[in-house]
């Protein structure tokens, strides 16, 4: 499962702007780095899925949701009611910013799409009052009550990036013996997909060195040409055999030879993308719950058996100690043919429920 890239998160920042104006009635935490927040309007609702590192996209699929988690009633707390007034990217970052407003609060939800993935919670002044890992880097902490910073990195917006500034980046790149893909990520941080994509159509190997890089004024304008058609994005899915391989926000030339199937936003792209593993884990969750059931049952079949155990542990001691008794009951029965239930009873001391000498039952109470 690949991670997004961050021209994918411009894209999805762009659809996301329906949610300015909306406000958050639910917020839901699915385990593993996953949630998905219910979102209310004069309009109708709209609910977010959140996978970390990998989608946030518009969603559907509504899981079923055991007892809220601690994280969970900590966002709820602090958040629940507000309305959304801003939904961005940071820079070329795979950061997302959501702030809210309300009468005395500005607090902004920041989802991090890198690393080990991050959802926290800072007020106004970015202090952190909640997030859902705790990190200690060398260059920043992400833990309650500390200031968030965001990471330090090369502050490129790709919608302003021209023939001029990319050829400038690349002419820079000519003194690395480094793979020119890997350059590039450094400094134009698209996704290595698309970088790919974007190298082979210049006539140029990604593998090869950086500093064997030619034909810059076509890379250039190629990454200028790339930056300018993600403005209007075609999304699609990749299968092969009726599986899902991959999925872009433009063509791309090596998977020319899988079929695609085109959709109208990219969130509805994810959506469909990542609905088999969603609706898998249901399944999943259906088969744990029945198999639960199987073995709760099979505890009572045991529990039962056990009993059973006991009660005909007791009784065959019983029997045991009264054999001697039973014995000569059975001999005094041989040997008289016809006897009565007081007879027995009166010879014996043993308490007989019932005798039927046609059948040879004869039936006692211990």
């Amino acid at each position: 499962m690949r991670q997004i890239a961050s021209i994918e998160i411009r894209t999805i920042v762009s659809e996301l702007q329906s949610l300015v104006g909306c406000y958050l009635k639910k917020f839901y935490d699915l385990g593993d780095g996953s949630f998905r927040m219910l979102f209310s309007s004069t309009q109708g609702n709209q609910m977010l899925y959140i996978k970390l590192l990998h989608t946030v996209n518009k969603t559907i699929i509504a899981e079923e949701v055991d007892e809220p988690t601690n994280f969970a009633k900590a966002i709820r707390k602090r958040i629940l009611g507000m309305k959304v007034k801003s939904v961005a990217q940071r820079y070329a970052d795979r950061i997302i910013t959501v702030q809210f407003t309300s009468a005395d609060e500005d607090p902004r939800l920041i989802i991090e799409m890198f690393g080990k993935g991050n959802l926290i919670l800072t007020n106004r002044d970015f202090e952190i009052m909640v997030c859902y890992h705790v990190a200690k880097l060398k260059e920043r902490e992400i833990s309650p009550h500390s200031i968030y910073q965001f990471p330090q990195g090369k502050k490129l917006v790709l919608s302003e990036l021209g023939r001029a500034g990319a050829g400038e980046i690349l002419q820079a790149l000519k003194g690395s013996n480094e793979r020119l893909i890997k350059e590039l990520s450094g400094n134009i941080d698209i996704g290595p997909l698309y970088l790919e994509d974007i190298i082979l159509a210049s006539g140029m190997d990604p593998k090869s060195k950086a500093s064997e890089l030619f034909n810059t004024e076509v890379l250039a304008a190629n990454l200028v040409n790339f930056i300018r058609e993600s403005d209007s994005p075609r999304p699609r899915i990749y299968s092969r055999d009726g599986k899902y391989e991959d999925y872009s926000i433009l063509p791309i030339r090596k998977y020319r030879d899988l079929q695609a199937k085109e959709f109208k936003s990219l969130s509805e792209a994810l959506e469909e993308f990542y609905s088999e593993e969603r609706t898998r884990l249901e399944r999943d969750e259906e088969e744990v719950n029945e198999i639960i059931a199987n073995i709760e049952k099979q505890k009572s079949i045991i529990k039962e058996l056990k009993d059973s155990e006991k009660e005909y542990a007791e009784a065959g001691h019983k029997i045991f100690e009264r054999m001697r008794e039973i014995n000569q009951m059975i001999d005094y029965i041989g040997e008289h043919r016809r006897v009565t239930l007081q007879e027995l009873q009166s010879a014996f001391g043993i308490k007989i429920k019932s005798i039927d000498l046609k059948n040879k039952s004869v039936v006692i109470d211990l």
